[in-house]
């Protein structure tokens, strides 16, 4: 097993060693085994009804008990003969059903040793590679909390609860328990006895545990949503549908910033009746009364204010994370021809535009619109103590409402304008950084130089009148706030004065309209950020109405093999509705097994014929069938992953040889890997692999890497996963005359297993086909064996290099 860490002191390690072929029984059978003898068991005593069911679990070993047994070499090849046996025994289409076994790469820690037993109580209907797809790239499952996102991630949600296991109900179970050193368990079910059947990760075993009945954590599992019809998707409002999920918090926050309000009523109070009432009586022991009372009402003040600030910081980090969660799987999933229009730098800015809910939600901005539905209180209580004196705070908020609807237009035009010119100097950074070697190369430094102060002394321009609009704004709200203390002081004086008014009523009323004002000058001062955040909740429920390919975590109803049968009927495309079509009623028909080659000139349309079949696009006439299935009625997911695919452009992620192998098929051993490397022309001791399939491939040594590995890498990738059809678009691009023979050998030995399409233009690569689908400006000119088609190819180009 790889070693991901040393474990703490005095716990138990988990052995990670395949177990041996003949391990019997499993634990799914042990279960079995006991709940059948329940009756058996019912005569015994206490004691001898344990014994007997500690000799039940004595059949299902523990790890370290699986790797003692597996120490010969006999053993080891037997595991190693059952892993590979489990993980290539595949359908034509490369599904693996899902297994209840606990597996070694999975129960690295007890939280992974869990998720199979759990999912198998569960019924879950998913195959070992939708499972696999689930869990994290680079580290094992962690904790209670890993095992709930893996769960999330194959359509279960999981709520946390404090209660007993023994006020435990029927259809509660099966739910997650903590152990005493906090990992994850698994308490199944109820026994007839009242005790509970538990799977402890920790150990990997089964046991009859006794109900507590003291408060604990525990976990209910629950199968999630459904994914939303059509019409209801372009009826939701995103935003306030995810801000229902949080009503309680939400509605504390309410509650806490109405008594926080009703709190601040009483300050200005004090000081009233100390002007009034202690001042005029020289009364110090009611002063000292006051003083108390007002101490603890601002000490109460403070703790709800505190307690709000921290409903508020979990209200916006539990949203901003589920807004970046959902816009990266809504971007992901959503149909291609939606997102490549729009440049890398746009769609990075489309991310970063997300970051005025945080600003909104961590700022004084959140706290001023929670306050203004409140300073109707205010209001009243002027009214109450000054009378006419409301009204002056009252023309103050008209006039402040006016500036804003006044000032709207101009924010907005101000918000849009920088929002383009930084997403235009954004994919400006970005496409200097990707091509920074070819601008050297080419020695455009200075253009490229003069292009990148252009964008940025614009960006400076319209940040400069932004900042001064705002500047401007506030100067005016500063003006109207004195103006506002200044006439608040001269009406009431005048109140005073005719004895209509206090002058402990004046100050006090002075302190109710700083009140008003505070959250109202925030407010307008923050319209800025405002129309932004509304702005943003626009572009945020539109990215979230359009319609994706599938629903990330729902298992199709239905799980195909397929045997590979392809047909093209009139099918006809186009990239944009005003563009000439690449495809035009392009017919014919591949029986399974069959290997064929797509040749044809630069722009024919071969690359987009495999796109698609790939369902990448949907083409605007015509049928495209696979088992006399259209495309369109299979889920699309499913119809990818019973394609191997071979790009023309080579492409790999961050991780080792071996996590970029897999990402095409989850279910793949290590032997599978190596397989599929030697089946591409790259031995073992290839000196491009130096940690052999843990080689890591990053930013740097994957530059450095030579195309023709490269390329070869690319088609291992493919050949790892055991498909139903095979795409290659121009594997022979720079592929060595090794890597041609190893290609052409593999695909005659795929002739009759698995269906082959192979975009190319070379003569060698066609003679191994079967035959050879010629197209020219998008359509099918010649279709025939490639005796007869490839010496006219290679005529026709002979005439052209004469010519």
């Amino acid at each position: 097993m790889t070693d991901r860490g040393t474990p703490r002191e005095g716990k138990r390690v988990v052995q990670q060693t395949p177990p041996p072929a003949d391990w019997q029984p499993s634990w799914m059978e042990t279960l079995k085994a006991l709940r059948a003898d329940r009756e058996a068991m019912a005569g015994d005593d206490a004691r001898a009804r344990q014994s007997r069911v500690n000799e039940a679990f004595t059949g299902f070993p523990t790890y370290a008990d699986v790797s003692a047994a597996a120490e010969t070499e006999d053993d080891r090849a037997a595991a190693a003969d059952a892993d590979s046996t489990a993980g290539t025994g595949q359908a034509a289409s490369g599904s693996t059903r899902f297994s209840p076994r606990i597996d070694r790469e999975e129960a690295e820690t007890p939280a992974a040793a869990c998720l199979r037993p759990l999912l198998t109580v569960l019924n879950w209907g998913g195959e070992e590679r939708h499972l696999l797809e689930a869990l994290p790239h680079f580290d094992p499952i962690r904790g209670v909390e890993g095992l709930r996102a893996v769960l999330h991630r194959v359509g279960y949600v999981t709520k946390e609860r404090h209660t007993c296991t023994s006020a435990l109900k029927s259809e509660q179970f099966p739910c997650i328990g903590l152990d005493e050193d906090g990992e994850p368990l698994v308490i199944v079910e109820r026994q007839d006895d009242d005790r509970l059947l538990v799977f402890r990760g920790a150990l990997g075993t089964f046991r009859l545990e006794k109900p507590q009945t003291c408060r604990q954590t525990l976990f209910f599992v629950e199968r999630g949503s459904e994914e939303l019809d059509p019409a209801a998707l372009r009826r939701q409002n995103w935003f306030w549908e995810s801000l229902g999920k949080l009503k309680r918090p939400i509605a504390t926050i309410a509650v806490f910033t109405l008594f926080a309000n009703l709190l601040a009523l009483l300050t200005p109070i004090y000081v009233m009746n100390v002007y009034n009432r202690v001042i005029g009586a020289r009364s110090l022991e009611t002063l000292a009364y006051f003083f108390v009372a007002v101490a603890a009402v601002i000490a109460s003040e403070w703790l709800l204010r505190r307690r709000r600030s921290k409903l508020v910081a979990y209200v916006g980090t539990r949203f901003d994370s589920e807004l970046v969660i959902q816009a990266f799987r809504q971007i992901v999933t959503m149909p291609i021809a939606m997102t490549e229009s729009a440049s890398i730098g746009a769609q990075i800015s489309r991310f970063r535009q997300f970051e005025s809910f945080r600003e909104f939600f961590s700022g004084n901005i959140v706290n001023a619109v929670m306050d203004l539905p409140f300073t109707i209180i205010f209001f009243v209580a002027i009214t109450l103590i000054a009378g006419p004196l409301v009204f002056v705070p009252l023309a103050l908020v008209v006039v402040f409402a006016v500036l804003a609807f006044a000032s709207l237009p101009k924010v907005k035009r101000h918000v849009a304008e920088t929002g383009r010119n930084r997403t235009k100097l954004q994919t400006l950074q970005i496409e200097i950084l990707q091509k920074r070697r070819n601008i050297r190369e080419i020695g455009a430094e200075a253009i490229w130089r003069q292009r990148y102060e252009e964008l940025s002394r614009h960006a400076m321009a319209l940040k400069f009148d932004a900042q001064f609009f705002n500047m401007s704004l506030h100067t005016i709200s500063q003006s109207l706030v004195t103006l506002a203390g200044v006439t608040t002081l001269g009406v009431g004086a005048l109140l005073v004065i005719n004895e209509a008014l206090s002058v402990g009523g004046l100050i006090a009323s002075m302190v109710f309209i700083w009140r008003i004002l505070s959250p109202i000058q925030i407010a307008f001062l923050s319209i800025n950020r405002i129309s932004q955040f509304a702005d943003t909740i626009r572009q945020i429920n539109q990215l979230m109405r359009i319609r994706t390919e599938r629903q990330p975590g729902q298992i199709p109803s239905v799980l195909r093999s397929f045997e590979g049968e392809i047909t093209f009927a009139g099918v006809g495309f186009r990239y944009a509705p005003n563009a000439e079509p690449v495809v035009k009623g392009a017919t014919f028909k591949i029986p399974a097994g069959q290997l064929v080659a797509i040749a044809g000139p630069s722009g024919a349309g071969k690359s987009t014929l495999l796109k698609l079949l790939l369902n990448l696009y949907q083409p605007q006439a015509g049928v495209i069938s696979i088992d006399d299935l259209n495309v369109r009625q299979i889920d699309t997911g499913e119809l990818r992953n019973a394609i191997a695919y071979v790009p023309q452009q080579n492409f790999f992620f961050y991780g080792t040889v071996s996590q970029n192998m897999l990402l095409a098929e989850p279910t793949a051993t290590r032997e599978d890997i190596e397989r599929a490397l030697r089946e591409a022309g790259i031995p073992e001791n290839d000196g491009a692999l130096t940690d052999g399939l843990d080689t890591h491939l990053r930013l740097g040594n994957r530059e450095a890497l030579p195309e023709g590995f490269k390329q070869r890498l690319s088609i291992a990738r493919a050949l790892t996963k055991s498909a139903a059809i095979y795409l290659f678009d121009e594997p022979g691009t720079y592929l060595d005359q090794e890597g041609d023979k190893a290609l052409i050998e593999k695909l005659n030995d795929l002739r009759g297993k698995a269906t082959v399409i192979i975009v190319t233009n070379r003569p060698s690569h066609m003679n191994a086909c079967d035959r050879v689908i010629y197209l020219r400006e998008g359509m099918v000119v010649a279709d025939d064996v490639p005796a007869k088609i490839v010496p006219a190819i290679l005529n026709q180009g002979q005439k052209k290099a004469a010519g």
